[in-house]
């Protein structure tokens, strides 16, 4: 698995890397008129280095943890669909 590595960081909707190099675009479509919700998938776009930093971090302490839950179910879903394995 390759990405541009992290942290990201939204500006205005741009993506950027820690080099301040344009990564991702969030495209204006019609259908989208509230820039609010353009700026929160800018957000959360730029939060994905972490969020799967974070899920893969939890999936190492299941160990300590049942780890059976819908919630882990969740977490191994996401991690998968990141890798592309879904």
């Amino acid at each position: 698995m390759r990405y541009t590595k992290g942290p990201w960081r939204p500006d205005n909707l741009f993506i950027r890397d820690e080099k301040e190099q344009v990564i991702a675009k969030v495209l204006f479509f019609p259908e989208i008129r509230n820039y609010d919700e353009l700026e929160a998938n800018a957000r959360l776009i730029s939060a994905a280095p972490e969020l799967l930093e974070a899920l893969e971090g939890l999936m190492e302490a299941e160990t300590y943890c049942s780890g059976e839950t819908a919630a882990w179910d969740k977490a191994r879903a996401a991690i998968r669909k990141v890798r592309g394995e879904e």
